[in-house]
């Protein structure tokens, strides 16, 4: 479910990210100030219902699934929390 939910995002945040730019910097450094609201902006409301309240999905401190993308989302990998 968790990997599929990201593929979903990385597919469709090729299609309307703005530019390649903005698509490295959400994947690819994947922990700068502003991916959420690049995520909101550009993305959020072409996703699936399903895919979408995945990463709108809010954790115990209220912190929506999306923001891992301002956290380093590559430290919460495989084996640790995602």
């Amino acid at each position: 479910d968790h990997h599929i939910n990201l593929l979903k995002l990385k597919r469709d945040g090729l299609r309307y990210f703005p530019n390649y730019q903005t698509y490295y910097r959400f994947f690819g450094s994947a922990q700068c100030a502003g991916n959420i609201r690049a995520f909101d902006r550009h993305v959020r409301d072409h996703l699936d219902i399903d895919c979408r309240h995945y990463w709108q999905q809010r954790d115990i401190l209220l912190r929506r699934r999306v923001s891992l993308f301002e956290r380093n989302i590559y430290r919460f990998g495989l084996l640790g929390r995602f």
